[in-house]
């Protein structure tokens, strides 16, 4: 004979957790200060560590809101400033043909001026006013 096992379950009730007297207290009528975000209540029945894991989940929500918004503002700060350094590269390259073509005048006068004074002493502009 082998023997054989036998295997007796022994049945205990389910308990339920033992809360500290604090923890059953409503917090319903708790003051919260003027713009707090509603998650930040405490309910019946929650447990401090429910409460908490509550509160850290609508700070998270009001972290992602803020960093969106922040986003938003720096793309649209990003946008005007890329438009200011468009418009002013513009500026610049519209600035620096006037100044080759102010030059290329000046050269052609001042090489007008030299050929004149070689000459019979008047340039063409000379002659022009007289």
């Amino acid at each position: 004979d082998c023997g054989s096992l036998s295997t007796q379950t022994v049945r205990e009730p389910v308990r339920e957790p033992v809360r500290d007297g604090y923890e059953r207290l409503s917090f319903s009528g708790q003051k919260l200060p003027p713009g707090f975000p509603g998650p930040f209540i405490f309910p019946e029945g929650l447990s401090s560590i429910e409460t908490l894991l509550t509160n850290i989940q609508g700070l998270l929500k009001v972290a992602i809101d803020n960093t969106r918004a922040q986003d938003k503002q720096v793309q649209t700060e990003k946008s005007a400033l890329k438009m200011e350094l468009f418009r002013e590269r513009e500026l610049r390259e519209k600035l620096e043909r006037q100044l080759t073509m102010e030059q290329k005048n000046r050269d052609s006068l001042t090489q007008e001026v030299d050929n004149g004074n070689q000459g019979n002493g008047r340039t063409d502009a000379e002659a022009t006013i007289q």
